[in-house]
């Protein structure tokens, strides 16, 4: 069952950078799959370049444990 609570996450906290048509087509293109969560496009996007930048950096974090663990046992 999906929940129906209003979650406000960093509503209208961030300015827009972006201008125009660019702004139009953000809200354009974000607008259905954020009223699914009751947040606003502006929300949403900030949201998923979040997710996103910690996806990157825990892949690194991974890669990283796994590069030092092969050079150990090439030593050995």
């Amino acid at each position: 069952m999906e929940d129906t609570r209003k979650i406000q996450i960093a509503e209208n906290k961030f300015p827009m950078l972006i201008m125009g048509d660019e702004n139009r087509f953000l809200k354009i293109s974000w607008e259905n799959r954020a009223s699914r969560y009751q947040m606003t496009p502006q929300s949403f996007s900030f949201f998923l370049h979040v997710a996103m930048y910690s996806a990157s950096h825990g892949f690194n974090a991974v890669y990283d444990g796994i590069q030092q663990r092969y050079a150990e046992r090439k030593q050995i």
